[in-house]
């Protein structure tokens, strides 16, 4: 997939912020969930393509329930580890916020079988397949002006 992390939009006003599970983004807050600004989230230096999609599967009360409790995880420790042993990742950050209001959706895991990864992991591609609506798909750097 072109894309290798995921995030949810926390809140719009005064800026775009963005809920996401990472090792690695602010060095001072290792291994957790962090809110960004969408500057900091696309930035170059992290991503060469952003695109935001809002699911048609989930109302906007729905959204903003998903957002809240996403929002609400901050700080959590990031595991990355095999489905069956409670992994806590990007991915899995959003598809515990989605399940909670849509208990349904059921995205594809991957089987992995390489040195160090071995079992079911979920990827960003797998949220793509989803009923969505495209908001914006581009290059990073496009994204570091306000979206209105």
């Amino acid at each position: 997939s072109r894309f290798s992390h995921i995030g949810i939009v926390v809140q719009t006003q005064p800026q775009v912020l963005i809920a996401h599970a990472t090792t690695d983004d602010e060095p001072s807050q290792p291994n957790q969930v962090l809110i960004s600004t969408l500057a900091a989230f696309a930035a170059a230096e992290k991503a060469d393509a952003v695109a935001v999609a809002r699911p048609r599967f989930l109302t906007a009360e729905q959204r903003a329930a998903s957002a809240h409790y996403a929002a609400a995880r901050k700080g959590q420790a990031f595991a990355l580890a095999a489905r069956e042993k409670n992994p806590f990742y990007c991915t899995t950050l959003l598809l515990d916020a989605i399940w909670k209001q849509a208990p349904a959706f059921a995205p594809q895991w991957q089987y992995l079988d390489v040195p160090v990864f071995r079992g079911e992991y979920l990827f960003p591609q797998a949220f793509l397949q989803a009923d969505l609506d495209w908001v914006y798909a581009g290059t990073a750097q496009a994204t570091v002006r306000p979206m209105r």
